[in-house]
């Protein structure tokens, strides 16, 4: 089996003998690490070890990511590892008029316009701004930043195809991509059991809940494939 060619990355231009270049790579891969090391999320919990080299790998090669989780056997947990990809620069207002729909929405039920995006117990009339703002259709500029999304959904796309060609992965713990309704996608490692519900998961005999298991492992281990596949292309 052929090697792998090498991913490109952006480098200093004075750079030029391979073992500089090589050089190079190596710190922009330690330096991206460390500022994936600081990352913390909204309860202040740091990116999934299990998950880390995919996310360096992926925003070197300029696919940024915002979110991710590794997978858990708890039933409050995503029961298979995921990654979000969403382009930088996502405007803030989808919508067309969309500032004075959510205004209105907001003093009709008495509250803050910002309140309203943010504060889960305002769900039913965040969905109803929404809606309301929809009618409108989305800014050209919301267009434009979905269609990057697009460009980086299709690169994610090749570099799943060529890791396929080196790695033998069963269907079984493939990758599929989700699009995200308001623009970008997830990557997921075990469609299967990214679709367990709590419920599902409360209610699994013991037999099950080892079968599970066991399919975790796996879908991890995918994961740590395709991150040291990924590395091994750029540095």
């Amino acid at each position: 089996m052929p090697n792998p060619e090498k991913f490109e990355i952006e480098l200093e231009p004075k750079i030029e003998t391979e073992e500089e270049k090589n050089k190079e790579k190596e710190i922009l891969w330690d330096k991206k690490a460390q500022e994936i090391e600081e990352i913390r999320d909204r309860e202040d919990q740091p990116i999934d070890e299990k998950i880390k080299e995919v996310i360096i790998a992926l925003q070197l090669l300029d696919i940024n990511t915002e979110g991710s989780c590794e997978g858990h056997d708890k039933k409050e947990g995503a029961a298979a590892p995921w990654v979000d990809v969403v382009a930088s620069g996502q405007p803030k207002n989808r919508f067309i008029g969309q500032e004075e729909v959510f205004q209105r929405v907001a003093e009709k039920y008495n509250v803050l316009a910002e309140d309203l995006r943010e504060n889960k117990d305002y769900e039913e009339w965040l969905n109803e701004a929404i809606n309301e703002a929809s009618d409108n259709g989305e800014t050209e500029e919301y267009k434009e930043w979905r269609e990057i999304n697009e460009v980086l959904q299709d690169k994610t796309e090749n570099i799943l195809k060529e890791f396929y060609q080196f790695q033998d992965i069963s269907m079984e713990n493939r990758f599929v991509i989700i699009p995200i309704a308001e623009g970008g996608f997830r990557i997921v490692c075990g469609e299967k059991d990214y679709q367990l519900t709590e419920i599902d998961r409360k209610e699994m005999s013991e037999a099950e809940k080892k079968a599970f298991r066991k399919r975790l492992t796996q879908n991890q281990e995918t994961m740590k494939k395709f991150g040291n596949f990924l590395k091994g292309r750029i540095i």
